[in-house]
């Protein structure tokens, strides 16, 4: 079997988790990356945009192949891709401290509230 010149590249693919913060990989591939389930993950996509997400294995019976990725949707907003794209996977050694978090509500949560909520 041909190895992988670069094996922390990967093609992007939808998530059916709805945490966007969570990315699925292969238990393979996972092992070849060097992480391990719960590991931050430093993720790189178009333009230099760049954004963390907690490495999550897919279940073993699963169709997801070891050269792709599940991204959630945010994720992939913020990052500037689309499905089918390349996204570069790196460990996160130092991850910093949040100065700042954005906590939204859902549309659902605040159905019938008048007035305004910030």
């Amino acid at each position: 079997m041909l190895e992988k010149k670069a094996p922390n590249k990967l093609i992007v693919e939808d998530t059916k988790n709805d945490d966007p913060s969570v990315v699925e990989l292969r238990p393979e591939k996972i092992e070849e990356l060097k992480l391990s389930k719960g590991d931050y993950c430093i993720l790189k996509g178009k333009k230099r945009h760049v954004t963390i997400g907690v490495v999550v294995a897919c279940h073993e019976n699963d169709d997801l192949t070891p050269e792709k990725i599940r991204i959630g949707k945010a994720t992939r907003s913020n990052l500037r891709l689309r499905l089918g794209d390349i996204v570069r996977i790196e460990p996160a050694v130092n991850v910093p401290n949040a100065t700042k978090i954005h906590v939204l509500p859902l549309a659902d949560t605040i159905e019938g509230i008048a007035g305004d909520l910030t």
